[in-house]
């Protein structure tokens, strides 16, 4: 594996971590607020969404990155 590829999985790795985190755990305080059961309750909610974030930004990064790509090349001024 290409250490450009390794970098690619660790970063898609990292940031689904970071973002499925923080919105786990906000999704779980809206209807809890802060009770006893949130921290518990937002710790379910992340191992569940962090290896589907995960897979999701591994498998759609290439695509999402070829369109932005497409969007600036398209309507940046030069």
């Amino acid at each position: 594996m290409s250490q450009q590829r390794k970098i690619a999985i660790l970063a898609a790795v990292i940031m689904s971590g970071i973002m499925s985190f923080c919105l786990s755990g906000f999704l779980s305080w809206l209807p809890l607020g802060f009770v006893a059961e949130w921290p518990s309750a937002w710790m379910h909610s992340w191992v569940i969404a962090w290896p589907l974030a995960c897979v999701l930004v591994i498998l759609l990064g290439p695509r999402v990155g070829g369109l932005a790509a497409r969007l600036v090349a398209r309507y940046s001024p030069e």
